[in-house]
This record gives structure tokens, C-alpha cells and sequence, in this order.
């Protein structure tokens, strides 16, 4: 450990979870500090462990106050990788979950990465936190549910928003991001099937490398869509891929949505799962 910090650092932040991705599979129980349990191993692990703030910074917001609190003080000022997961809590969970707000509010600033799911959720203050601006966060990744409070994101102020993964019941305005998106996933339903709703959406985002249009249960049970008019041609686009959708819906949006021809020939794929 004294002869190769680095080294050691490297097999602690191997053994930890992976939390900058979601399958959608895990829920709140199956979430821990593995930090702080190599932190509690002996007194020089401890010691190593708290000394390296970039194993202190992925946060489960339904964790204890004071788990939440020594990774706040140990990471320093790095950038924080948070899950929230409202599915399967328990009551004191629960009761924690003004905190939540108030920890997102004034984290805000520090955090890289939002991911989880928030399912029947009617909290207003939840909603208010995830509407403040933000100067750091890249990447979202947010199942929202129907009970939600949540009408807006960030109050459409997020620059270095790269990444963005949302099933949602409802249209957010994500075109306030279009000059900072490069990878979008998106839940189509009711809300937004129609081209009038995408065109506004995409129009602007020049950046926007790779787009995946997920269909809903409730886009199934829809009558065939017509030939839409005036697609929407995406300059930087490279990949459109297109899931759980019949042939005349994946038709639809591949009519709909075009990529600009490559002056030099670069690969471009248009696919369906």
C-alpha cells in the first residue's frame, strides 16, 4: 500500500460498483457505501481510502445522512456521480426526502453524472431541485414516472450537458440543451410522437452525434402514422437507432429524421432493435 498508492488506489476503484451506468435492473436495497466498508477494513486502509477523494464521489441519495455527509467531506471538491432511486425504499428513507432536495440544490454545482429512476414521486421540492441550473453536469439518465412533479429541467440551463437518457410521460424541453448534446435517448409516447414535437426538439442540436427513439407500450396501441413532410436533417448526426417499434412507427421516424451526407465518407448507421 506505501510502496504502490497508485496501484492499490487502482484495485479499490476496480472492486467498487460500476455507478455511471444503470440497466434499469437494480433497485434502492441493492445499493451500498462499498467505500466506506474498505474504509472501516483496518486502520491503514482507512487511512489510504480517505485519502483519495475520487473513491468518495458516487452518492446514492437514499444512503444514511452521515454515510452521505463523509463522502461530501472526503471527496473534496471533485465531481460527484449521483444515483437516485425511489423504487423499494423504506420508510426511513422516505422520511429523508426533503434532504434529498436540499443536498441536490446545494451540490448542484459539483455534480457530473444524475442517474436513477424517480416512480411515483409527487414531491414538489424534488422537483424544484431538479429544475436548478447547473454548470457541471454531463450526463442524465432518469426513468421519471407518471406521479411526478418534475415539469422542467434545470431550468433549461445545463452547458456541458453531453448525455442525456430520459423516459418520461411528459415532453421536456431539451432543446435548451442543443449546443451542448451529442448523445440522446428518449422515450416516445403520446406526448411526443408527432413530428411537430421532435422537429422543435432537434432542429437546433447541431452536436448531436448518435439518437435513439424508444417506442412505449402506449405508442403500440396507436393507429399507423402518416408520411411525415419537411424532415428534420441532423448535420453531426452518425447513428439513429430505433427500438420496441412495429415496421409502419420505425418507418415513420426514419422518414422523418435524416443525416447530412458525409463530405468524406464517414460511416453512418441507421438501424432498429
Amino acid at each position: 500500500m506505501r510502496r504502490e498508492p497508485a496501484l492499490f488506489r487502482d484495485i479499490v476503484a476496480a472492486a467498487l460498483p460500476d455507478r455511471t451506468t444503470r440497466d434499469g435492473s437494480e433497485t434502492a436495497h441493492g445499493l451500498e457505501c462499498d467505500t466506506l466498508k474498505w474504509a472501516s477494513l483496518c486502520s491503514a486502509t482507512s487511512r489510504f481510502v480517505r485519502s483519495c477523494p475520487e473513491l468518495w464521489t458516487y452518492i446514492c441519495l437514499h444512503w444514511p445522512t452521515n454515510t452521505i455527509a463523509a463522502c461530501i467531506a472526503h471527496s473534496r471538491r471533485s465531481p460527484l456521480y449521483i444515483t437516485i432511486e425511489t423504487k423499494g425504499l423504506g420508510k426511513s428513507s422516505m422520511l429523508r426526502r426533503d434532504q434529498w432536495s436540499n443536498f441536490l440544490r446545494k451540490n448542484i454545482d459539483r455534480i457530473a453524472t444524475i442517474q436513477g429512476t424517480i416512480h411515483d414521486w409527487p414531491n414538489t421540492t424534488l422537483a424544484a431541485a431538479l429544475n436548478t441550473p447547473t454548470t457541471r453536469l454531463e450526463s442524465l439518465d432518469l426513468h421519471i414516472g407518471n406521479s411526478t412533479q418534475i415539469k422542467q429541467l434545470f431550468s433549461g440551463y445545463a452547458p456541458k450537458l453531453k448525455h442525456v437518457r430520459l423516459s418520461a410521460p411528459i415532453s421536456y424541453k431539451l432543446e435548451a440543451f442543443s449546443s451542448s448534446l451529442e448523445h440522446l435517448e428518449i422515450s416516445i409516447g403520446p406526448h411526443n410522437r408527432q413530428a411537430k414535437a421532435l422537429r422543435q426538439m432537434l432542429q437546433h442540436m447541431d452536436r448531436l452525434k448518435t439518437l435513439v427513439l424508444v417506442g412505449s407500450p402506449e405508442l403500440g396501441e396507436m393507429t399507423t402514422l402518416p408520411q411525415p413532410k419537411n424532415p428534420i436533417t441532423l448535420r453531426a448526426l452518425r447513428t439513429l437507432r430505433i427500438e420496441g417499434m412495429g415496421d409502419s412507427q420505425e418507418h415513420y421516424y426514419k422518414s422523418l429524421i435524416r443525416m447530412k451526407k458525409s463530405r468524406r465518407g464517414g460511416k453512418k448507421t441507421v438501424n432498429a432493435a
